[in-house]
């Protein structure tokens, strides 16, 4: 287990570094290489890939990563879907007939609050899952 967190150190950091210097794509591709054994760190790594793909523009993308990690028993707290700007566009408009206040664990983001800018992928300890 040891390597595997040593993997997974170097994996999120490498990737916090390319998100901070706008390389989206390249820090996808880096998670793409993810090895098996980062397996019990998946709902934090949808979370990375999910706001790498909100990034680049690509909603849809990000909120079918974060569904297909629910589906397999992933979860987030509400707070760190709803209080990113990367995942932004995955929240429907509060006007849209799809809208919901209720609270969303999972990977359906709704909100009535502003996003504030920061991507919050954090290590393992900083969230809930």
């Amino acid at each position: 287990m040891q390597i595997a967190v040593t993997e997974y150190d170097a994996l999120t950091d490498r990737v916090a570094r390319l998100y901070a210097t706008g390389a989206y794509d390249e820090a996808l591709a880096a998670l793409d290489r993810a090895s098996s054994s980062l397996a019990p760190w998946i709902a934090e790594l949808t979370h990375f890939r999910a706001c790498l793909l909100g990034a680049l523009g690509r909603p849809q993308a990000a909120q079918s990563a974060l569904r297909s990690a629910a589906a397999r028993g992933s979860w987030w707290a509400e707070s760190l879907l709803i209080d990113d700007d990367d995942l932004a566009a995955c929240r429907p408009c509060p006007n849209s007939p799809s809208y919901s206040n209720s609270p969303a664990p999972t990977a359906q983001c709704h909100t009535t609050n502003p996003p504030r800018r920061s991507c919050r992928c954090r290590r393992t300890g900083h969230g809930v899952w």
